[in-house]
């Protein structure tokens, strides 16, 4: 039921009540879900409510959006028996005691810069002075967005070029519609493994993805790509999901490939920020003579995945095409966020609260690589180091990644499968670990109850 008086937002407690579905044994591991519009309908509520739950859910895997087909039940843990079923409309405060979750992404307010962006907000309604807006955003955050990818990205670009938006689905939205109005017909590649919602978003937008295998720096680059492939999507300074950062030859060579075939990169830079050993990686941008680049980033990673603050900055060939198609176009991001934002760039506090979640994620990172070494020994290899907000444990095991999953979530401990990164699904004994809303204190707990967990309590699992 939805409560459409409650302050839980409708999308929330569709996400909700699916989940409690699915730990009851309602929903089971291969059911398909309703479609988002019959299901908008069947409750009453906007499709774009319906949207965000799937999209969630699919993010923190448990469902999968397949092509043709819709959206399918991945695995419920209902053969887990709980003495109690957590009531999921409780604070998170109230079930992190019997729940460690590694979950990607999910930073909250609790390292939120209060007292400046209270400031800033206050400064902003006091003054008499209009914000200057146009179809990409306020032009004064754009300015400064500008200046600060050139200090620290080496990214060029003008205000001119960047467009504001609310996330990385909205950015890939815009970018399909752009593509095409070149061709109607248009294919994204992207990187296999990659990201699930991308191809979930492509698939929303009437675009055909196309999956290339990249492989330990490596990406595998079609000779004589067909004439609809219109872009390819990589995160060369941090691959997703596996950590590594694309090789300098490979990028020289992906720029050459784009150029000789007239072709866009669409660069995920989505947390380049974080790096924890040596020097920034440089951006694809950066290296970029001939304007295919299309890139993207955030703020959501740095300061609060509740902003939902991003922006694109996109070469001069897309930009008439983007002044015909949004012609009128008003920022879904709101006006005061944008001017708060505006001045927490200009007076640098963006760049020292980076330099403090830096250090904050580093210890976590750290601790999670040492307890491991220590832990695990040669039984685990662990990915994805040295950077970004999450890993990877590759477990020497004959497993799968479902099974790894299960017998720790028996534990209280919530990981998650990899082979939704995967365009075959593909099984892998390898599981995927973020870190950002996690203690000290419950990383020292979950890997001490993975190791129960995987060697100790557990016989040996096989396919």
């Amino acid at each position: 039921m939805i409560d459409k008086t409650s302050s839980i937002p409708i999308f929330r407690q569709i996400y909700e009540n699916l989940i409690r579905d699915m730990q009851t044994g309602q929903l089971k591991k291969g059911d398909l879900l309703p479609g988002t519009r019959s299901l908008a309908l069947d409750l009453n509520v906007s499709r774009n409510s319906v949207d965000r739950a799937y999209i969630q859910l699919e993010i923190e895997g448990y469902i999968l959006s397949k092509p043709n087909v819709g959206f399918v039940v991945l695995d419920t843990f209902s053969e887990i028996k709980l003495t109690a079923l957590p009531n999921l409309r409780k604070p998170q405060t109230e079930i992190s005691d019997s729940i460690i979750d590694f979950k990607y992404g999910g930073n909250g307010f609790s390292t939120f810069p209060k007292a400046k962006w209270q400031q800033y907000t206050l400064e902003v309604l006091s003054s008499e002075t209009d914000p200057f807006l146009d179809n990409k955003g306020n032009i004064n955050l754009r300015i400064a967005i500008a200046e600060y990818l050139y200090r620290h990205r080496g990214v060029r670009a003008s205000y001119e070029q960047i467009v504001v938006t609310n996330g990385y689905v909205y950015s890939l939205e815009i970018i399909s519609n752009l593509l095409k109005a070149r061709n109607s017909k248009s294919t994204i590649a992207m990187e296999d493994p990659g990201f699930p919602v991308t191809r979930n978003t492509l698939l929303k937008n009437d675009i055909y993805s196309k999956p290339l295998s990249y492989y330990n720096g490596n990406l595998e680059l079609p000779e004589n790509p067909k004439h609809n492939l219109q872009a390819v999507i990589v995160t060369p300074s941090h691959h997703f999901p596996t950590g590594s950062v694309m090789r300098v030859s490979m990028r020289q060579k992906l720029l050459t490939w784009a150029r000789k075939h007239s072709i866009y990169i669409i660069e995920d830079d989505y947390d380049s920020e974080f790096r924890y050993k040596g020097d920034p990686i440089p951006s694809l941008q950066s290296m970029d003579e001939s304007g295919n680049v299309i890139y993207f980033g955030t703020f959501s990673k740095p300061l609060s995945s509740t902003l939902r603050m991003s922006y694109l900055i996109l070469p001069p060939s897309l930009l008439p095409i983007y002044e015909t198609r949004y012609d009128g176009y008003t920022s879904s991001v709101s006006t005061l966020q944008q001017s708060i934002l505006e001045k927490f760039l200009v007076n640098q506090d963006y760049e020292k609260h980076i330099r403090k979640m830096r250090n904050v994620y580093k210890k976590k990172h750290d601790l999670i690589r040492t307890l491991c070494k220590n832990k695990f020994g040669e039984y685990v290899s662990i990915h994805g180091t040295n950077g970004g907000l999450f890993v990877l444990l590759e477990v020497d095991k004959n497993t799968t990644s479902e099974i790894l999953v299960k017998e720790a979530w028996k534990k209280g401990v919530k990981i998650y499968p990899t082979s939704d990164f995967y365009a075959d699904g593909r099984k892998h004994p390898t599981v995927f670990m973020g870190f950002t809303d996690v203690s000290l204190e419950d990383i020292e707990k979950g890997i001490e109850l993975l190791y129960q967990a995987w060697f100790v309590e557990s016989k040996k699992p096989t396919l």
